[in-house]
């Protein structure tokens, strides 16, 4: 019985909690799983040796920009001008000797950039060093194809200093690294969009731990529970062992009726059942789907899918044959006196049962009769 009933709810909790948690862990990967990164303390990005660039939160000095290699503009001016920039992309060189891209973002981060490279053209290198214009800090992704190809372009007509090997294309390929310093990033993402993708996450994670826990706490047995309370496990498992299936979701037997729902199995007194009937829903092609409506002496009301009509009426007929007082079939009357008066129709339920059971008597005395006649 544990078994079975335990099945109901956990063919259904135990598949949503694992795709709660792949898609939780979907998302966290999307973002490079940047919220783990957002309270490390970032290291100056001159300091990372190449390989341990990519994926890496680290910070520049804006100082430190050698020269700039492409822009997005935000807006234009009347005469075509760049107004306003959305990035722009400069050339950062690490103290390993290593070229990488900057992708410079924030209104006061674009200001400082502006600022300073414009200065590179006014000022020597050793002056430029003393300025002091701020950093960024971001997450060291890979740089687009085409910003490669401008950031080796970039790289290529750097003035060189003396004694400094010739940018020629062995160099470019050694030295300039497809990898950009995105600003604002966290992870792969902007920052604001790496914490919304976590925090859906943490609530999926959390969302699923809770069916997991409530599961394996047996929130869903509670009518089971109380079953085996009541009647102990192996008057409990005698119950259960007693009814008859009717489709899935219904077992009758003569003490308890088991109706399987999404999640809960109620258990209903079978003697606690006062009125049952059919109920039928057309799907789509006009077939008839069938359900059993089971109402009871203490105004609950239990309904269980079977399917057909025939398995209906087999199952409202078990429930019949344990000689309750049940009324059957539906009617407006029966429900409008079931609502406003639950006293009134299990009475009138019992005086029919009892007519019912004084013609069956009599019936049954008559046919005695006849057969004493005929002898």
């Amino acid at each position: 019985m544990k078994k079975r009933i335990r099945a109901v709810y956990l063919k259904k909790i135990l598949p949503l909690a694992i795709v709660m948690l792949a898609v939780a862990a979907a998302l966290l990967a999307a973002t490079g799983f940047g919220a783990f990164q957002a309270y490390s303390k970032a290291p100056e990005l001159s300091k990372l040796a190449s390989g341990e660039l990519k994926g890496t939160k680290a910070y520049a000095k804006i100082s430190d920009i050698i020269g700039e290699f492409a822009v997005k503009p935000k807006s234009y001016d009347s005469e075509g001008n760049i107004a306003e920039y959305k990035a722009r992309y400069c050339v950062y060189k690490t103290d390993a000797g290593d070229y990488i891209g900057i992708c410079i973002r924030g209104t006061s981060e674009l200001i400082a950039a502006e600022q300073y490279v414009s200065a590179l053209e006014a000022y020597t290198t050793e002056e430029l060093s003393q300025f002091n214009m701020g950093s960024v800090e971001g997450t060291v992704g890979k740089l687009e194809d085409y910003l490669y190809e401008m950031l080796r372009g970039a790289v290529q007509q750097e003035e060189l200093e003396e004694g400094e090997p010739e940018h020629d294309e062995a160099f470019l390929d050694a030295h300039v690294l497809p990898l950009v310093l995105e600003n604002g990033y966290l992870g792969t993402m902007p920052r604001g969009a790496t914490w919304a993708l976590t925090i859906i996450a943490a609530m999926l994670v959390a969302a699923a731990l809770v069916y997991l826990i409530a599961a394996a706490a047996g929130q869903w047995e509670k009518p089971m529970r109380q079953l085996i309370a009541d009647e102990s496990l192996t008057g409990a498992n005698a119950a259960f062992d007693a009814g008859e299936d009717f489709g899935k979701k219904l077992r009758v037997g003569p003490e308890r009726i088991f109706v399987a729902g999404k999640l809960v199995t109620d258990v209903v007194k079978t003697d606690s059942v006062i009125w049952t009937y059919g109920r039928s829903k057309r799907l789509e092609g006009g077939a008839n789907f069938w359900s059993l409506v089971m109402k009871t002496t203490e105004g609950e009301e239990f309904v269980a899918p079977v399917g057909d009509a025939g398995t209906a009426q087999a199952a409202l007929e078990k429930i019949v044959s344990f000689g309750g007082p049940v009324v059957t079939g539906f009617d407006k009357d029966k429900q409008r006196l079931y609502e406003r008066d639950l006293t009134g129709f299990i009475g009138r339920a019992k005086k029919l049962f009892a007519e019912k059971k004084l013609h069956a008597a009599e019936a049954e005395k008559a046919a005695g009769d006849e057969e004493r006649e005929e002898e």
